[in-house]
């Protein structure tokens, strides 16, 4: 009926089950531990800090 070549047939269904399985792997992995905010919602009332007006990333210049 068609006269295709087999090889890249199976090719794309090699690459389609290897991506199903590497995504079925990755769902199941675990994740880093999420902490939940406290009830309260303490984190939102503390002050922040002063900001790094001059400092640039990677000079570990202090406050200004």
């Amino acid at each position: 009926m068609f006269e295709r070549p087999l090889l890249p047939i199976l090719g794309a269904i090699i690459i389609v089950i290897c991506g199903l399985g590497l995504g079925y792997y990755i769902a199941g992995a675990p994740s880093a531990p999420s902490n939940p905010s406290d009830p309260q919602g303490s984190e939102t009332s503390l002050p922040a800090r002063q900001s790094d007006q001059n400092a640039l990333p990677g000079l570990q210049q202090p406050n200004r």
